[in-house]
């Protein structure tokens, strides 16, 4: 989180090796104005897209993650 805006963000990032034939996968942030720490409602909001070095399972989605204090 960037402190001065709220911008939420993830660089390139390898997160697991599932092994044959799935590759590495890495997350990283798709830019989006939801992209944000709402502090006063108590929300941080992030879209990533998830992908494998292999071609055969590549891109596998753009996911948007909210997480909310009740």
């Amino acid at each position: 989180v960037d402190p001065a805006t709220n911008v939420t963000s993830i660089e390139n990032q390898y997160f697991e090796n599932y092994g044959p034939p799935f590759g590495n996968f890495f997350i990283h942030t798709v830019q989006s104005g939801n992209n944000v720490v709402l502090p006063c409602q108590g929300v941080v909001s992030i879209v990533v897209d998830i992908y494998s070095d292999n071609p055969t399972y590549g891109d596998q989605g753009t996911f948007r993650l909210v997480l909310q204090k009740q």
